[in-house]
C-alpha cells in the first residue's frame, strides 16, 4: 500500500497479502499496483493472444476521478447512482499495492460454486505455493520488510478458504512458530440448534467451519469468529443483504478494535492483547462487539451488538474485555467510564482516540436504518468522522459455539446421510473431529468457577 503525507511524500507499506480468486480482483490490475507486475519474456515464435473485454471502472471510481480533476468536490452533493451495484471488493478502493501483495488464485469450476470440500483446499494451496512460491516469496518478503514485526492479522472467508488457510497456517508455523497471530474467521457461528444434515450445502459449510475452528485452536494465538451477516441482530436494521454496507460496518469495528496495535506509543501489541484476553480461558477464541455510530451512553446495554454470538450479554459470563472508544466527548467519556465500572469483568486500560474517519467510499449513514436504496455520498454530503465503540472480549459464549458444532458432527456420524458422505470427510475423521471439539469445549468452559473473583 502507499500513503501520501501532507508534504506529498509517498511512503510504501508492503505489509499486506490479499489472496483471492483471480476473477474477484475485478479492475484491480496494473492501474492500482505500485510497479509493473509483468516480466519480459523472450520468444521468437508465434504468439497467440486472447483478450478479455476490459472491466469498466465502478461508479465510485469514475466519480472520484471527476472530482479530483475538477477540484470542486466541496460544491457537489452526492451524485452516485441510487442503485448500489458492488461487483468486486476493489470497486471502492483507492489504495495502491505492490504486485506481490496481490496473490491471484486461478479460477476453477470447484471454487466458482462457493463452498468447497475440505480436502480440496490443501490441493489448491499446494499447487499455488509450488507454482508461485507463496510462502518462500511473498510471505517471507512481507515478514522481512517489517523492522519489528509484532505478529500477523488474518481475515478470511471460512466456507471457501478455511481448508486453504489450514494449509497456510501449517506451513507458516513450520517457519514462524512463535510469531503471534490474530485471526478473524468470517462466516462462523451461524449453526442452528437443529441443522439439516440432509442438505448437502449447509452440511458441507458447517463441517468446514468446525474443521477450521479446530485448525485455529491449534495454530492461531487468538481468534474472533464473525457470524454470517444474515444472522446479525441489532436495533439499527442494517441491510443484511448488502455486502457493501455490512463490510463497511464490520471493517469499522475491526479497525477500531485493533487500533491500539497500530498506535506509535501504545503499550499493547498482538502478543499482549492475546494474553489479556486469554487470562481466564485456555481456548483462543473471543468476540467482537460494539456500537456504530454511538448514540446515548446511557443506553449502551441495549445498543451494543455482538458480531460473534447470538447469546444475550446477560446470559453469558464475560472473562475479559478490551474497549476502544473513538470521538467521544469528555462528558460521554465520563458516562462511559461510569458504565464500564459497573461491569463485573476484567477490563484492561481502554483506549480512546479521535473519531473514526469516514472515507468517501463509505455508505451513507442513512443506510444503517435499513434503506437499501440509499446511495453512498461524497464527503460533502456525509460527515467526515463518526463516534465508535468497539470491544474485543472473551466469555462463556465460546463454549456454546463449540458445543453447537460438536453436536452437529455427532449428528452427522449418527445419521450418515448422503449429504454427509458428499462432504468428502471419512467417518473416522469426523469421530476425531467431534472428540477434539468436545476437548476445546471443556477447555473454554472450565474456568467459570472464577466468576466471583
Amino acid at each position: 500500500m502507499t500513503e501520501a503525507s501532507l508534504q506529498g511524500i509517498v511512503s510504501l507499506y508492503p505489509r499486506v497479502l490479499v489472496i483471492d480468486r483471480n476473477s474477484n480482483f475485478g479492475r484491480l490490475r496494473s492501474s492500482q499496483t505500485y510497479e509493473d507486475d509483468t516480466s519480459a519474456v523472450l520468444w521468437s515464435g508465434k504468439v497467440v493472444e486472447h483478450r478479455q473485454e476490459p472491466i469498466q471502472p465502478s461508479c465510485y471510481q469514475t466519480l472520484s476521478v471527476e472530482e479530483e480533476a475538477s477540484k470542486l468536490a466541496a460544491k457537489h452533493s452526492a451524485r452516485s447512482p441510487t442503485d448500489i451495484d458492488v461487483r468486486y471488493w476493489s470497486d471502492f478502493g483507492q489504495l495502491s499495492y505492490l504486485p506481490r501483495s496481490l496473490q491471484r488464485i486461478p479460477d476453477s469450476l470447484v471454487w466458482g460454486n462457493g463452498n468447497v470440500n475440505w480436502n480440496d483446499g490443501p490441493e489448491f494451496f499446494s499447487r499455488f505455493n509450488e507454482e508461485f512460491e507463496l510462502m518462500d516469496g511473498a510471505v517471507r518478503l512481507l515478514i522481512e520488510d517489517c523492522d519489528n514485526i509484532q505478529g500477523i492479522q488474518v481475515m478470511n472467508d471460512t466456507d471457501t478458504f478455511g481448508s486453504y488457510m489450514e494449509s497456510f497456517f501449517v506451513s507458516f508455523r513450520d517457519e514462524y512458530l512463535k510469531l503471534p497471530s490474530l485471526s478473524f474467521p468470517l462466516g462462523v457461528g451461524g449453526i442452528s440448534k437443529a441443522p439439516d444434515v440432509d442438505d448437502a450445502e449447509s452440511t458441507r459449510r458447517f463441517l468446514n467451519e468446525a474443521l477450521y475452528l479446530r485448525t485455529l485452536n491449534e495454530f492461531s494465538s487468538m481468534n474472533i469468529p464473525i457470524k454470517d451477516p444474515a444472522s446479525w441482530r441489532g436495533p439499527r436494521g442494517w441491510p443484511t443483504k448488502s455486502t457493501y454496507h455490512q463490510s463497511a460496518i464490520l471493517s469499522t469495528h475491526i479497525e477500531t478494535a485493533t487500533l491500539p496495535l497500530r498506535l506509535r506509543n501504545a503499550a499493547e501489541d498482538i502478543s499482549s492483547v492475546c494474553k489479556q484476553l486469554k487470562w481466564r480461558t485456555s481456548t483462543p477464541f473471543g468476540e467482537l462487539s460494539g456500537v456504530f455510530p454511538v448514540g446515548s451512553i446511557s443506553d449502551l446495554d441495549g445498543t451494543v451488538h455482538n458480531f460473534s454470538s447470538d447469546t444475550p450479554g446477560q446470559s453469558s459470563t464475560m472473562y475479559a474485555r478490551l474497549d476502544v472508544t473513538r470521538g467521544l466527548s469528555p462528558r460521554q467519556i465520563g458516562a462511559y467510564e461510569e458504565w464500564i465500572a459497573g461491569k463485573r469483568t476484567a477490563t484492561g486500560p481502554y483506549t480512546r482516540s479521535f473519531a473514526y474517519p469516514l472515507p468517501s467510499s463509505f455508505p451513507s449513514l442513512t443506510g444503517l436504518t435499513g434503506q437499501l436504496e440509499d446511495q453512498y455520498a461524497l464527503p460533502s454530503s456525509n460527515p467526515t468522522s463518526i463516534q465508535v465503540l468497539s470491544t474485543l472480549s472473551t466469555s462463556s459464549n465460546t463454549a456454546n459455539l463449540i458445543e453447537g458444532y460438536a453436536l452437529f458432527v455427532e449428528r452427522c456420524l449418527k445419521t450418515r446421510t448422503s449429504a454427509v458422505i458428499s462432504a468428502g470427510i471419512t467417518f473416522e475423521d469426523l469421530k476425531e473431529l467431534a472428540n477434539d471439539l468436545w476437548t476445546m469445549h471443556d477447555s473454554s468452559s472450565g474456568l467459570e468457577e472464577l466468576e466471583g473473583i
